[in-house]
């Protein structure tokens, strides 16, 4: 918790730097008012903040899926010896770091959409995400694996998951 509140913290102190207080005459009633002369700049901050985030978190997440999914793989296929073990213990290490790194970026987009909120009035749009269409892996083992009952299609279209449904593993 206290490392959200130095978070924060930081994300207030640059808001403030990037505040310059000035007079303005409202062009329709005529009356001064105060003004943040470095507003535009601090929007754009936030945004950049922000958005970089939310991109940064999608990408995350989806390699955190993959991640998780070598895990499955790696312990479905572990033989008891020390390179299956190794090869578990490697999936697993990624998947870990995945999950801290999704953790810790969802944290940060929190706070950088609240301060977003809080210092330009405005509340940030997360942007949409399309993601890339995977090109077909070509190889010899995989046509090769044919031979033996593999469905490739399956496993092209839907990954492991879907080849382990129909009982290919």
């Amino acid at each position: 918790m206290t490392t959200i509140n130095a978070l924060t913290k930081a994300i207030d102190t640059i808001a403030e730097f990037m505040t310059e207080p000035m007079i303005k005459t409202d062009r329709d009633t005529g009356e001064q008012i105060e003004v943040n002369a470095l507003a535009y700049a601090q929007r754009r901050f936030f945004n950049g903040i922000c958005y970089s985030a939310a991109l940064t978190l999608q990408s995350s997440t989806e390699q955190l899926d993959l991640a998780s999914e070598r895990v499955r793989v790696a312990a479905r296929a572990h033989r008891g010896d020390e390179i299956s073990e190794q090869q578990l213990v490697r999936a697993i290490d990624w998947a870990d770091r995945m999950q801290t790194q999704v953790t810790t970026l969802n944290a940060l987009l929190e706070v950088a959409e609240e301060g977003h909120l809080k210092h330009t009035g405005e509340r940030f749009t997360r942007p949409t995400y399309k993601p890339q269409v995977r090109k077909d892996f070509q190889s010899a083992a995989l046509e090769s694996a044919k031979r033996f009952g593999v469905d490739v299609e399956a496993i092209r279209e839907g990954g492991v998951s879907a080849a382990a449904e129909e009982g290919v593993a």
